[in-house]
């Protein structure tokens, strides 16, 4: 049933597919891009954004320095900022489901440094969340070039084949759906997929227009950040929005040294399991719903929100 569906959703896709940062104290400043690090390097056509909490920002400059990345920090939403009721009353928030109060303080970070992209000149923006790593078992796929490097090429590949949004980092995919969009990434082993449930949103770039129409149709919030453009994605007729990834990922979640609120697992690339179950969940949603894009719009209906209660993390979390 709709009900069922609606529940499985809130314990199953929301646990596992969100990739959440740690929630401490601070509040980003609107659209603007933090502390940005003096690093000697030509940045050439991508821009790097981070959303970070106030306990991991060293560890992200570490990240960043490391591989040098000039990094522009966009500050974290404080969960506790935000009253989810007055949310959803003023239908900032419409879904059908109880979406937990962490994951629309998530969104907003994210709103906040894809804004910051775009307030900048950069062509191209390539966004971190502050448990960000690379993938230690593939990173070396893309050979022994700087990070900057390796990622202005790839951010070259949506001039050929189109994409606004290119996940580098997914997880829970349903990997034996992929269909090959390219094979031989930077003269590498490593192509541009397209596949049904490429989530994670801990490294993602976007174009400026694929940036634009992310902002335009994330508000009101109807679903966890990750989830979002996949939804926009699969309601796409008219390449009004379009997703890649590529495979196999560059980056990962440090799971080991930051922990997490809400996942324990080993965040694999791929899930033979949870990867087509989420897959199915989605096209559902998008059926029940209605998501549709109209003269470039996504558009969605379905009933009024049904949620009996939204569960306020306590001061500690």
């Amino acid at each position: 049933s709709i009900l069922a569906f609606e529940g499985e959703m809130a314990t199953g896709l929301l646990a596992i597919g969100l990739a959440l940062a740690s929630v401490a104290s601070g509040a980003w400043q609107d659209s603007t891009a933090g502390n940005e690090l003096e690093i000697n390097i030509d940045r050439g056509n991508v821009g790097f954004f981070a959303i970070a909490m106030p306990n991991r920002i060293e560890r992200l400059k570490a990240f960043a320095e490391s591989h040098g990345i000039a990094l522009n920090i966009v500050d974290g939403v404080n969960v506790h900022t935000l009253n989810h009721t007055a949310l959803v009353e003023s239908e900032e928030i419409k879904m059908r489901y109880c979406m937990p109060t962490l994951a629309v303080a998530l969104v907003k970070g994210h709103q906040a440094a894809v804004k910051a992209f775009l307030n900048s000149d950069y062509e191209y923006g390539m966004i971190f969340e502050d448990d960000v790593t690379l993938d230690k078992n593939t990173a070396s796929e893309y050979g022994t070039d700087s990070i900057p490097t390796i990622l202005n090429d790839i951010a070259m590949t949506s001039r050929t084949y189109g994409w606004d949004y290119l996940n580098l980092g997914r997880c829970i995919d349903n990997c034996e759906s992929e269909r090959v969009v390219f094979e031989g990434v930077r003269g590498k082993d490593v192509k541009l997929i397209e596949s049904s449930n490429p989530m994670c949103a801990n490294a993602y770039m976007v174009t400026r227009r694929g940036a634009e129409v992310l902002l335009q149709n994330t508000s009101p919030i109807f679903n966890p950040w990750d989830v979002m453009p996949l939804i926009m994605h699969k309601a796409s007729r008219k390449g009004e929005f379009k997703v890649l990834s590529t495979s196999p990922r560059l980056f990962d979640q440090d799971r080991e040294n930051t922990g997490s609120a809400f996942h324990h697992d080993m965040n694999l690339e791929c899930s033979p399991v949870d990867g087509p179950r989420f897959a199915k969940q989605q096209y559902q949603l998008t059926r029940v719903a209605g998501f549709r894009w109209t003269d470039g719009e996504l558009q969605f209906s379905g009933k009024e929100l049904n949620c009996p209660a939204f569960v306020q993390p306590d001061k500690g979390t």
